[in-house]
């Protein structure tokens, strides 16, 4: 098999491994995972710390890049810890036959050693699919990939709904979370399979520094630590509140797990539609155009939650179709950026240094979030049909926190893109050709020179 064979084949077995890694992620997090521990009965500062601690795990990339710069076993390490990690989640599901007043502790202490165990294939992963997926196509084969999960997220999403609401209306809500679970643990063994299949591209270990020079080598890097500090902040500023947005919908809005559930559909079908137009922009305009674009569209998106009347849903199916489109964009963009700037050597400490610096952050803001909702538990506000409670006083501070994170972006250098302006002219252009079937229905001037368009926003 020639080697551009082989590096095709692995980019299929890439997609089909994302895709059962979903479905075990789809059946383990978001609303599911809400309504599980709230089930187990997590308290609001509870929730906020279960929802922190795999990100504080995300310290375990340092010892997991080490690792894989000592002995070059990039398939192996990944392989199998994550799917130990992901075995953990049987005697997760396992927990209400053993007890029932101590049920939220021992979640705690399987959830944190699972998130522990996969943070240790973390940076492999990502150096791996560096060298894997070629420069040229890596918007594209990435939106490809993400559009092929996101619709394994909508099925699993919807099933997974459907089948913890079928047996609670019939008295056995805890029968849907044993069944739903039990289908995340054959995914991710699944996953596990594809991973040996997948070929690893020839790597050798390298030599490794004194541990502190190895360890603070990425900050000697100043466009690397702009790009740490823009992420830094913006995921300080999103994760104050994001264990909230789930609950306030079960909580206060009364929601079940299908209307749940179809919130994620439209929400990821939103993505996928737009996935293939963010890639191309990515290949063709760079990353920190698109970047920008998407994080002033997500700024604004926990206002809805804010606002929203208790008993009206349709401005929230509004919040989710601009929550695919955005996040998709943002998500694909910031993950390509992160492997453009990676070096040719010792890669995964640069990954392994990101993923902890955000763990950390991540687990003081949730920390953070959840101090204050439960310092705020108290609150409730009544201005005409509109309430107000502790979770959207989070939601305001968020969507405030985050419009500063605009300046910190701007000093990210990227050579190549092009300015903001220019990209989203590009794009108000062909939305214009495409709604008027090839005429412009709208004057927006589309220039063609790029050298009329500063190459920085």
């Amino acid at each position: 098999m020639s080697k551009r064979v082989s590096k095709r084949q692995g980019l299929r077995i890439s997609t089909m491994e994302g895709s059962w890694a979903t479905l075990h992620a789809v059946l383990t997090s978001g609303g599911i995972f809400t309504a599980y521990v709230l089930f187990l009965g997590a308290n609001d500062f509870q929730l906020a710390l279960l929802s922190a601690m795999p990100l504080l795990a995300q310290v375990i990339q340092i010892p997991g890049a080490w690792l894989v710069e000592r002995t070059g076993k990039r398939r192996l390490i990944v392989g199998w810890f994550s799917v130990v990690s992901r075995t953990f989640w049987l005697p997760i599901a396992l927990i209400p036959l053993f007890t029932r007043d101590h049920g939220i502790r021992l979640f705690v202490a399987l959830y944190l050693a699972s998130s522990i165990v996969m943070n240790f294939s973390g940076a492999g992963w990502v150096a791996w699919m560096s060298a894997l997926v070629p420069n040229r196509i890596r918007g594209r084969y990435f939106a490809t990939r993400n559009n092929i999960i996101g619709l394994v997220t909508i099925v699993s999403s919807l099933a997974g709904g459907f089948v913890i609401d079928a047996f609670r209306d019939h008295g056995h809500a805890y029968g849907g979370f044993l069944t739903v679970m039990a289908v995340a643990v054959f995914g991710g063994l699944m996953a596990f399979r594809m991973i040996l299949q997948q070929p690893d591209p020839e790597y050798r270990p390298e030599a490794i520094p004194p541990l502190l020079r190895y360890l603070f080598r990425p900050l000697a890097d100043t466009n690397y630590r702009r790009i740490v500090l823009f992420y830094l902040y913006w995921l300080f500023a999103v994760n104050l509140a994001s264990p909230f947005f789930n609950a306030h919908l079960l909580k206060y809005m009364h929601w079940n797990q299908k209307t749940l559930a179809l919130f994620g559909v439209i929400s990821s079908v939103s993505a996928i539609l737009s996935q293939r137009g963010w890639g191309h922009l990515l290949d063709r305009y760079g990353n920190k155009p698109v970047l920008m674009i998407t994080a002033i569209g997500i700024i604004h998106l926990p206002l809805y939650y804010v606002f929203c009347p208790w008993t009206v849903s349709w401005p929230m199916y509004a919040n989710a179709l601009f929550t695919g489109l955005f996040w998709a964009g943002f998500g694909l963009a910031s993950f390509t950026q992160l492997i453009d700037v990676l070096p040719s050597s010792q890669r995964t400490m640069y990954v392994a240094l990101m993923g902890a610096l955000s763990g950390v952050t991540n687990f003081i803001s949730m920390i953070l979030g959840g101090w204050l909702a439960h310092r705020l538990d108290g609150v409730h506000w009544q201005f005409g049909s509109l309430q107000v409670i502790n979770y959207q006083v989070l939601f305001v501070i968020t969507t405030l926190l985050r419009i500063p994170a605009l300046l910190l972006l701007r000093r990210i250098r990227e050579p190549d893109a092009q300015g903001t302006a220019f990209v989203m002219r590009k794009m108000l252009t062909a939305m214009n050709r495409r709604i008027g079937l090839g005429r412009l229905i709208s004057p927006v001037p589309a220039r063609d020179n790029v050298a009329d368009f500063p190459r920085q926003p």
